[in-house]
């Protein structure tokens, strides 16, 4: 267990860092993809966004010590699994887009 509320003050920047690069990277990805028609994706992609914006405004407004608190709630492996779940979707849908462009069967 963390000892002060300050180890978490590192843990809200780092956070906060995370969540607004995975949003540009939605961001690119959407207007490339819409641009292009890939509509799957594009769908796939605002859903996503839409996700990360939630969880960014959510956890954005919390003190260091709220955001410990919630972590602690939720239990650590919970927190770290709710956060990481953006960017394994950002994997998800630049494979999905590689296959859409590559024109490859499925």
């Amino acid at each position: 267990m963390m000892q002060s509320s300050a180890d978490f003050e590192d843990v809200k920047a780092a956070l906060n860092e995370r969540t607004n690069w995975t949003i540009e990277m939605l961001r690119n990805v959407l207007t490339i993809h819409l641009a292009n028609g890939g509509y799957f994706v594009t769908l796939c992609s605002l859903l996503l966004l839409a996700m990360v914006e939630s969880i960014h405004l959510h956890y954005a407004q919390l003190a260091p010590l709220q955001l410990k608190e919630r972590a602690e709630n939720m239990g650590y492996a919970t927190f770290a699994i709710v956060i990481a779940i953006p960017d394994v979707g950002i994997i998800i849908i630049r494979v999905v887009g590689i296959i859409v462009v590559s024109g490859l069967p499925g």
